[in-house]
């Protein structure tokens, strides 16, 4: 009877359930999109190619979960605009006439197509019959930091290993071949043991803008950047079996010798732009077109130390690109190639992290998610994590503490600071504790929950709307902790988590109720969920992982027929007063579902309660309000 009279509920209250669409909705594979994605292709698709940028600029995400399918006709759109405006440009094609393009490089429109294709890729796990690589070779070689970081994170999108890909069960993604391209961009100015790690560089840089502020800078500070642009700017380059002239510190020399080498000084003295110092080494040295990405790559990055702004982009070039490359499925020879010229590369990563200086917020998130990517691909591949296992790379509980830490004062930062990088640091750090627990369950790791607990719960009481992916994390953290830890459950209780849990759950509830259009009287509403829809789906997610967190955190093994009651008297209509009821089952892992009922008006509204009962019995209830 409830079953049946939840079928005819106004929608409003018919979205709240877990299995109505729009909490979490099954993936269909219809070749035929849905009206609202079809109308807005088809209004792309209509539009002149040349002012592709129009139909774009406005696009935002408000499909639920995305299948990839339904974009591709899109995709196909973005593929004819690659041929028909980049694939015969000089300028990305590194040929001899690099300087001789005749029309202007068409930026915003790159930029915007890059960043659709982000969104998209980003909302659809099944991505993996995504075609267009050869594209990105081209993007790769463009000099302007903006196109190539947006070309990247696009990349990222496309590779990303999800935690529930951890148990194999996902398809990996590789980048052919674009991985040598990658290869080149990750190894960023060159190795630690040159003095060229990336740690070294991104300090030296923002060092050198702290200098900038002051009036009277140190001669030791002088002398360290002097030491550090002499090493940073100077383009040394092996051309190895090819015929060429050594040029050194502008005076040229004929070799005998197969390998050549360029070498460059002081380039962040240069005032001409990287394509014009690439068209000169060609021109010099005859540089073949197989090595031309290498050397502008090269150049790009010792350009760089010209100014601080694109030096700080191009750290964001070089940890975006390991990013991708460690996620490429096909990248065995280039990821080894990688570790062994840098085989302390993950402990540079962990020492941004934590370093005390000045290091900018998108710096550091770059540097946890190279981290998580690592962690994922280590769990993900077996392959992989051969190659991994002979780097420095390592998750003991030395490091796992360290970021343990760095959380802690990062979630406290969240309650004096609304800047969107200390948000996206937080976000990148739950990631990595996420694929932590998951991935050590699937390896039989025994997880111990006593640091990560106490650190997740007071997210739980961050009820600013741009914490919400924040709390859906942790929240999702401790589910799993809770399921692969027999001491994490115990521990939430003592610490009060149960009723931050149901405090939170009962906060949400009424959130939904709010944005979905309730009155005092009325509980009928339209069907649109576009006030307000981003929102909406993010509190309806939290929800869900929420009921199942406090199936976790209140199961009693014995109790094989056990199951957790939450009842919320949701509104009024008419004589009747509707209550929402979620049964949470334990008997096959944590399952929810929910029941919608009416009975006739009461007089006083009762409390909303968490129950947890058994077919014997009902325990005392945890209050809600």
């Amino acid at each position: 009877m409830a079953t049946g009279r939840s079928a005819s509920m106004p929608s409003r209250l018919r979205q709240l359930l877990p299995g109505e669409g729009s909490i979490g909705p099954s993936i269909r594979l219809d070749a035929e999109p849905p009206p609202e994605i079809k109308s807005f292709i088809e209004k792309v698709i209509q539009s002149p190619l040349s002012d592709i940028a129009i139909p774009l600029s406005g696009f935002r995400w408000e499909y639920s979960k995305g299948n990839f399918h339904h974009w591709r006709p899109l995709f196909l759109h973005f593929d004819k605009y690659f041929k028909t405006f980049l694939s015969t440009r000089n300028d990305l094609l590194l040929s001899d006439h690099i300087l001789e393009d005749e029309d202007p490089f068409p930026k915003y429109s790159l930029l915007q197509i890059l960043r659709v294709m982000q969104i998209i890729l980003e909302n659809c796990p099944n991505k993996s019959t995504f075609d267009g690589l050869e594209h990105f070779k081209l993007l790769l070689a463009s000099t302007d930091p903006e196109v190539l970081i947006a070309a990247l994170e696009t990349l990222s999108a496309l590779v990303k290993i999800s935690s529930s890909k951890l148990h194999r069960s996902g398809k990996l993604i590789g980048c052919g071949s674009v991985n040598s391209f990658l290869l080149s961009i990750a190894q960023g100015w060159g190795s630690k043991e040159e003095g060229l790690g990336l740690y070294s560089c991104v300090v030296a840089n923002e060092r050198n803008q702290e200098e900038g502020l002051s009036i009277f800078p140190s001669d030791l500070e002088n002398n360290h950047k002097e030491a550090d642009f002499r090493i940073g700017s100077t383009v040394y380059f092996e051309l190895r079996g090819h015929s060429a002239q050594r040029i050194d510190d502008g005076t040229s020399s004929a070799s005998s010798s197969s390998s050549r080498v360029i070498q460059i000084p002081d380039l962040h003295l240069r005032k001409e732009d990287d394509l014009v110092l690439l068209k000169e080494c060609i021109e010099h040295y005859n540089v073949p077109p197989d090595l031309r990405f290498s050397l502008l790559t090269r150049v790009r990055y010792a350009h760089a130390f010209r100014s601080s702004r694109i030096c700080r982009s191009y750290s964001r070039i070089c940890l975006l690109a390991f990013i991708v490359l460690v996620q490429s499925s096909d990248a065995q020879e280039e990821l080894a190639s990688f570790f062994a010229n840098e085989p302390e590369y993950t402990n540079e990563l962990i020492r941004i992290v934590r370093s005390e200086e000045p290091i900018p917020g998108t710096i550091r998130t770059l540097a946890m998610l190279a981290l998580g990517a690592q962690l994922a691909v280590y769990s993900a591949s077996h392959d992989r994590a051969r190659i991994l296992s002979r780097s420095s790379i390592s998750f003991a509980v030395g490091n796992r503490m360290i970021l343990l830490n760095v959380l802690q004062k990062a979630v406290l930062s969240l309650k004096i600071s609304s800047d969107p990088s200390s948000i996206a640091f937080v976000e990148a750090l739950l990631q990595f504790y996420l694929l932590h627990i998951v991935s050590s369950s699937s390896s039989g790791s025994t997880i111990r929950g006593s640091g990560m607990v106490p650190t997740f719960l007071p997210l739980l009481e961050y009820t600013d709307p741009s914490h919400l992916h924040l709390v859906y994390l942790a929240v999702k953290a401790l589910q799993k902790l809770m399921d692969y830890s027999s001491s994490a459950v115990p521990l939430l209780r003592d610490l009060g988590g149960v009723e931050l849990l149901s405090q939170r759950l009962e906060l949400e509830v009424h959130h939904i109720l709010k944005l979905t259009g309730e009155n005092n009287s009325d509980m009928v509403v339209g069907e649109s969920l576009d006030i307000n829809g981003d929102q909406l789906l993010s509190r309806k997610r939290l929800i869900k992982v929420l009921l199942k967190s406090l199936g976790s955190s209140t199961y009693t093994p014995g109790n094989a027929n056990s199951f957790l009651v939450i009842i919320f008297q949701v509104g009024r209509k008419d004589a009747e007063t509707f209550f929402l009821v979620s049964l949470v089952s334990d008997n096959a892992g944590i399952q929810t579902q929910t029941l919608l009922f009416a009975t006739p008006a009461l007089g006083n509204r009762e409390k909303e309660a968490v129950y947890r009962t058994t077919s014997n019995q009902l325990s005392a209830p945890v209050e809600l309000r």
